[in-house]
């Protein structure tokens, strides 16, 4: 138990801290193994009990601002509440959570929601998302849904809070079941969508890739004819040295593959890009300028191209992960229920919460998948 404790301490044991970069995630991030820390700590009543300094340093870095944690699928706890007997778990997890501190918390939530909705809303035209939107906003849109997924699990957890001040306190800022429903829909909504977009792209990735990487090396074919005074764009303009250049550069982009360094390489085409707009032949013709920018937009495709990759989607994965919430939706039925009244239109959104609610049963068997077991 000793030696859990110290990796507990030291360690992200999951490995979710990569999909949670921001510091103010941290909390989320750990709530895993902070759920069995939980029950790790009572096989030890002495550090609960007696050591302060351990106690501290755990609190520090799984509780600070999460006092009522998932342990199990349907299964929570408050910490505040469980630890009422133990002086030193007491003292530690008192020092950050404190009724002033419940309700800061939920109404930096509360006020969040509006501006949360909006975001998801930006995000879809008619309940959808387009290829294009995936591929340039892949970070922002994984930044929306962190949030949303935070502000969710924090204020469905912590509703369920048994602590006489720190839950009252919480009740007194936090926003109505109703707001809360409405953000799990739109965000489940949000990631169904991005799921099935970004799958696709995954399957027709170097498909993507060989057609824009084609389509830059032509254009840049096309003005290194039009400097050699050959090509059908013009005849004036011929410069010898700038027309071998630029078909040095389109073989290099036909030699391209995607893999390890390619965005590096496809970097590097445009920097040379860049630099061959200042040269005097490009800047008196808009024809090659034209063509110049066909080129960047091509090689700005291949980049994002590039940067689509399976671990977008185990981000997206652990980013959507809803087992916290088995037991805890039933409080919320009457509202489910009552948004698709006022809008029939809401099952759909309805269906997405029920898939994402499936994490709860995908999460007992991701190690086993893990492990290649049949």
């Amino acid at each position: 138990v000793g030696a859990l404790l110290g990796r507990l301490r030291s360690d992200d044991i999951y490995v979710q801290v990569v999909h949670y970069p921001s510091p103010e995630h941290r909390s989320t991030a750990l709530a895993q193994q902070a759920g069995q820390l939980y029950v790790l700590l009572f096989y030890t009543p002495e550090v609960l009990q007696g050591d302060a300094a351990l106690m501290r340093v755990l609190v520090d870095k799984h509780y600070v601002d999460s006092w009522v944690v998932s342990w199990a699928p349907g299964a929570s706890a408050d910490l505040a509440w469980e630890w009422a007997n133990y002086r030193a778990a007491k003292v530690a997890l008192g020092s950050v959570a404190t009724p002033a501190q419940a309700a800061q918390l939920a109404g930096s939530y509360a006020a969040a929601l509006p501006a949360m909705s909006r975001q998801l809303g930006a995000f879809l035209v008619e309940g959808l998302v387009s290829e294009e939107a995936v591929l340039q906003d892949t970070e922002a849109i994984l930044d929306t849904l962190r949030g949303c997924n935070v502000a969710a699990r924090w204020l469905m957890l912590h509703a369920r809070g048994r602590h006489p001040k720190l839950a009252p306190a919480v009740a007194s800022a936090a926003p109505p079941p109703a707001a809360i429903v409405s953000l799990v829909m739109d965000t489940s909504l949000l990631e169904f969508e991005v799921k099935r977009v970004y799958s696709g792209l995954l399957d027709s990735r170097e498909e993507r890739w060989a057609q824009a990487r084609g389509a830059v090396a032509d254009t840049l074919t096309e003005l290194a004819q039009f400097y050699s005074g050959d090509g059908a764009l013009a005849r004036r303009l011929a410069d010898d040295s700038l027309a071998h250049w630029l078909a040095h550069l389109a073989d290099q982009v036909e030699f391209i593959v995607l893999g390890v360094d390619s965005g590096r390489r496809v970097r590097a085409v445009a920097a040379a890009l860049d630099e061959a707009e200042g040269h005097h032949a490009v800047e008196g013709s808009a024809q090659a300028r034209q063509h110049l920018d066909a080129a960047r937009a091509g090689l700005a495709t291949m980049v994002r191209v590039d940067h689509v990759r399976e671990e977008v989607l185990a981000t997206l994965g652990a980013v959507s992960d809803f087992s916290f919430s088995w037991g805890l939706m039933d409080t919320y039925t009457p509202s489910l229920q009552s948004q698709v009244r006022v809008d029939p239109a809401a099952v759909l959104k309805l269906r997405c919460v029920f898939l994402k609610l499936r994490s709860g049963l995908e999460l007992p068997l991701l190690r086993v998948a893990q492990a290649g077991d049949p």
